[in-house]
C-alpha cells in the first residue's frame, strides 16, 4: 500500500482511505467536480438553516448577509 504521511492534527479530518482514493480516481474530473458542488451546497444550507435557528424570525435577506459575513468575515 502506498499511504501517504497523515501530517494534520486536526481531529476532523479523517485519515487517508485507500478504497475512497481509488473510487475518486476512477471518477471523471466532472463527476468530482459536481461532489465539490454538492459539498459546497450542503454547507451553504447548513449555515443557512443554523442562521436561522440562531435568528428566528429572520428574513431571507436578513439571512443572505449574515452568511455573507461569515463567509467573508
Amino acid at each position: 500500500m502506498n499511504r501517504r504521511l497523515q501530517t494534520s492534527t486536526n481531529p476532523y479530518v479523517e485519515p487517508d482511505n485507500e478504497q475512497q482514493d481509488q473510487i475518486l480516481r476512477r471518477m471523471t474530473g466532472e463527476q468530482r467536480l459536481r461532489i465539490g458542488f454538492e459539498i459546497t451546497e450542503f454547507a451553504l444550507n447548513l449555515a443557512r438553516a443554523g442562521i436561522r435557528h440562531q435568528f428566528p424570525g429572520i428574513s431571507d435577506e436578513g439571512v443572505k448577509g449574515r452568511l455573507r459575513d461569515r463567509l467573508y468575515s
